[in-house]
């Protein structure tokens, strides 16, 4: 990640987080995760890449599995650890750090691509005042229960 050709892809992150407006309704996983996977997916829409693409690749082929896990800790709170998703630490079966920049991600993704005006669509994603209401919205989980 800390490459030099990286460099836009994290800057790219990082403007997205400067013009993120999002309300810390809840304070819990699932809020953070969407605003770091927003960032990455609209940080992917200006530079055409994620910086970090470690938690993206061992996805693959686990996406039901993460969901489901992710299920179970979306509602931990802000005194609990996050470290099994996010920021590094104590992680469990081995995945990478991030995981949740992934499952924020494809909730933001789904989101974006459900939408008919992208460019609302935009102004949502960086305006976000309920995850909750986000999640519900973007269609993902019920997407996935239908497809793995």
């Amino acid at each position: 990640m800390n490459e030099p050709g990286n460099i836009t892809h994290i800057v790219a992150h990082e403007l997205i987080h400067s013009n993120q407006n999002i309300h810390y309704k809840y304070k819990i996983l699932l809020e953070q995760c969407i605003i770091e996977g927003s960032a990455d997916f609209l940080g992917e829409v200006i530079s055409g890449k994620i910086a970090n693409t470690a938690a993206y690749e061992y996805a693959k082929g686990r996406e039901k599995f993460l969901w489901d896990d992710f299920v179970k800790d979306q509602n931990l709170g802000e005194d609990d650890s996050f470290s099994n998703w996010l920021y590094g630490g104590e992680r469990k079966d081995k995945r990478p750090q991030d995981v949740g920049y992934y499952i924020g991600y494809v909730i933001t993704k789904a989101f974006y691509e459900k939408a008919t005006d992208k460019q609302l669509a935009i102004n949502e994603i960086l305006n976000i005042n309920d995850c909750k209401e986000f999640l519900s919205k973007s269609g993902y989980a019920p997407s996935l229960a239908k497809t793995n």
